[in-house]
């Protein structure tokens, strides 16, 4: 028979339950009260986070269902003495999963698509801790704190010294990752990408539903193709309460004219073969839009670069800098010659 039922009751289930039906219940009621879905659910959040942290340690399960939580009954000191091998502690909330997201391409759970929408800015970085909760016993609501200070000291031993225990490290988030297609124009002048995600969330009943939620992406000037994206907490809620992790990996949409070498553009200009022999004049368009004037008065060899420094793309870490933009000449030579070609060409 245990001394006390005051935990118990905080999680909704019986003296005699079982580790997976506290765990079971503590998602639950993790997941109804909540601060990012329940604004007025912390104390309570807080009640059953300090109720299952004392309730899913064995020890502390033991000593709390013997000696309780009210003052003057604490319980002797463990073997090896106090805060030695063997000690218990009550210090610290329990660890929560990390919110993280999933997508799918296609339109199920989870599906992506570009869209024109707003981002509703929920705040989905936490985990299963109110935010300005701190991990000690002090913020225990009523007479949970009783258990971690002021008990006095008992009959035939001093008072135990009951140490904080470390929470277990956290299992990194599931993280998908999809692709995240850039125009090179985008990625030259930056822009602003909305992608519509369908997600699962958990409602309060413990069940699966089909959310719509906006990410909102800021390409910058002279991002390169590989550059991640993530974003933690938006994806698929799972029952343990964990959440996946959405990740965009960019990619560069191929260009009709131009082809990206880090910072630098490059380009193909054609020339006849009268034009690599005598000479050119050109207007080309830039990346930028602006008309740019290429030529030579001197014969131009086959796969000759003409270069043009701060002409190309943006450096992402300092936008006011550009690469080069590199012009490779081809020379078209024809299949036949005319005899009055063929004559001049021996000429040579």
């Amino acid at each position: 028979m245990v001394h006390d039922t005051k935990l118990y009751d905080s999680l909704g289930v019986k003296p005699d339950a079982s580790d997976s039906e506290l765990k079971k219940a503590y998602r639950k009621l993790a997941l109804k009260y909540h601060p990012d879905k329940n604004p007025n659910g912390a104390e309570k959040f807080k009640e059953i986070s300090l109720a299952y942290e004392v309730l899913s340690d064995p020890k502390r399960r033991q000593m709390y269902d013997q000696f309780g939580i009210t003052e003057g009954n604490a319980p002797p000191p463990p073997s090896g003495g106090a805060g030695g091998p063997g000690g218990a502690g009550f210090g610290g909330f329990p660890g929560g999963g990390a919110r993280t997201f999933t997508f799918n391409m296609g339109g199920g759970p989870g599906a992506v698509h570009t869209h024109g929408g707003m981002d509703d800015d929920m705040d989905m970085d936490g985990g299963f801790m109110p935010r300005g909760s701190r991990r000690t016993a002090g913020g225990m609501p009523g007479g949970f704190a009783s258990m971690f200070g002021g008990m006095p000291r008992g009959a035939g031993g001093p008072q135990p010294n009951f140490q904080t225990r470390p929470s277990a490290p956290q299992q990194p988030n599931e993280v998908v990752t999809r692709p995240l297609n850039v125009s090179l124009e985008d990625l030259f002048h930056g822009c602003t990408k909305k992608m519509k995600i369908t997600r699962r969330i958990i409602d309060a009943s413990g069940q699966a539903v089909k959310a719509d939620r906006i990410l909102e992406i800021k390409v910058k000037p002279g991002w390169k193709a590989g550059t991640k994206i993530k974003f933690t907490g938006e994806g698929d809620e799972k029952p343990d309460g964990s959440v996946q992790d959405i990740q965009f990996i960019v990619t560069e949409k191929p260009h009709p004219v131009f082809t990206r070498e880090g910072d630098d553009l490059r380009m193909n200009l054609d020339l006849s073969l009268k034009e690599a022999l005598l000479g050119f004049s050109r207007q080309i368009m830039t990346i930028d839009n602006r008309r740019l004037n290429v030529s030579s008065s001197k014969p131009t060899q086959p796969g000759y670069e003409i270069r043009y420094p701060g002409q190309g793309m943006p450096l992402s870490k300092s936008p006011n800098q550009r690469g080069d933009l590199v012009i490779v000449c081809r020379v078209s030579v024809p299949s036949t010659l005319t005899p009055s070609q063929r004559a001049a060409a021996e000429q040579f």
